[in-house]
């Protein structure tokens, strides 16, 4: 795996950002390019400050990269778990449950076996399990530590609801509340925007199936949109990027592709498929990545090498991989544009190497004489053709095939 440094250290001031940060190693990173959101999962070898992360997310908003928002993930060895960090979980959980703020005050916490037991000195345990607060905490725990750990109140568990300063503190966060809820729907209502006008433009592409001069978008191979037909997951609709434009940025990515590589492995377990399609669309090459149940992703075994199909998933740093991979959330299959020759007379003066000239090229003459065909020039003439057998007698039997009874 990569540490944070080698990825992110050239868009930020690294003396401003912990060592301890810049030494983590990055498992994955995932983004969403139209909302230019990043989320960032690292597993650290020491425990970091929260406060230290809320600064490196800050820097790199500010950075080139211009994210709207970061967020660190971090998962930490079991065995690094203490009681003394319990306060940094606990600003972690303020972030999604602001009513707890003051709660904890002068409070002490005690770990015994797989019991935290938090000793209360302001009351506040009414409020703490009508939010569900230890099951939040447990949850916590276990996804930075993967560990189960209980959760249990003592102390001064209750406080006059009468208290004035009580009063105030609850109207606070009544407001904040809703200001986040407001911010969190402004932002879905964005989001479905974006796809809205993606999808618009996507529907409204060419829907040319030949040509006959490579030209303009056509100077590298392209599908035909309407042909995308759904093979894995949801039918995709989403604009077509370059693969060649694919960046530790890009987030998600709807992307076509010819398929030249392939592996399916299935887990130790037993009871899910792992597929790598290698694929490129002539712009840049890819590796796209399907995990999951082996009856749910049973139908890509359909894809074989020389298959052509769409891809829309997120693009991700893969620690496996040990790059970047896109993630498949969705697969359809679909047709390329034709080359076609309609000149109602064919003239062609054609040099070119077979597999049988050494280092020279690997296409057989065969599967030569096939696209000459499906280009219309169907009277590839004799010359010096029986020179070479293979090319002789494919001529011959496509001449044999057009001969009529």
């Amino acid at each position: 795996m990569k540490k944070f440094e080698e990825i992110f250290g050239k868009y930020i001031d690294k003396n401003k950002i912990s060592k301890d940060i810049l030494d983590s190693e990055i498992e994955r990173v995932t983004i969403n390019q139209s909302l230019r959101t990043c989320v960032i999962f690292l597993r650290p070898s020491v425990l970091l400050k929260k406060t230290r992360l809320r600064e490196t997310e800050n820097s790199l908003r500010l950075s080139p990269l211009a994210f709207t928002k970061v967020d660190i993930e971090t998962t930490y060895p079991s065995s690094l778990f203490n009681e003394n960090y319990f306060f940094e979980l606990v600003d972690e959980l303020k972030t999604k449950m602001p009513r707890i703020n003051g709660t904890f005050r002068s409070s002490e916490v005690v770990l015994d076996d797989d019991t935290l037991i938090i000793s209360l000195k302001n009351g506040g345990k009414a409020l703490l399990d009508s939010i569900e607060f230890d099951a939040a905490l447990s949850r916590l725990i276990f996804k930075e530590f993967s560990l189960n750990i209980n959760v249990r109140y003592n102390g001064v568990t209750e406080i006059n609801s009468d208290n004035q300063q009580y009063i105030e503190a609850q109207i606070n966060t009544e407001k904040q509340l809703h200001r986040e809820n407001l911010e969190k729907i402004a932002e879905m209502f964005e989001e479905e925007e974006t796809n809205a006008k993606e999808s618009a433009k996507s529907r409204a592409e060419s829907v040319t199936e030949e040509i006959e001069i490579r030209e303009g978008k056509f100077l590298t191979p392209q599908i035909i949109t309407r042909s995308i037909r759904p093979l894995y997951g949801r039918m995709i609709k989403s604009k077509l990027m370059p693969v060649g434009k694919i960046e530790y940025d890009t987030g998600k990515a709807t992307v076509w592709g010819d398929v030249f590589d392939l592996e399916k492995k299935v887990t130790k377990s037993g009871d899910k498929n792992i597929f790598n399609f290698d694929i490129t669309d002539y712009t840049g090459s890819v590796t796209v990545k399907v995990f999951g149940p082996i009856k749910a992703t049973a139908v890509c075994d359909e894809i074989k090498k020389g298959s052509t199909i769409v891809v829309s998933g997120d693009v991700e740093y893969d620690r496996f991989a040990g790059g970047l991979v896109l993630n498949a959330r969705s697969i359809g299959t679909a047709s390329k544009v034709k080359i076609v020759d309609n000149a109602p007379k064919k003239r062609v003066e054609l040099h070119l190497h077979t597999n049988m000239s050494q280092m020279d090229a690997i296409t057989p003459a065969g599967k030569l004489i096939e696209r000459a065909a499906s280009w219309g020039q169907d009277r590839t003439r004799r010359h010096a053709d029986q020179r070479h057998p293979v090319q002789h007698h494919e001529r011959r039997r496509r001449d044999d095939h057009r001969r009529p009874d």
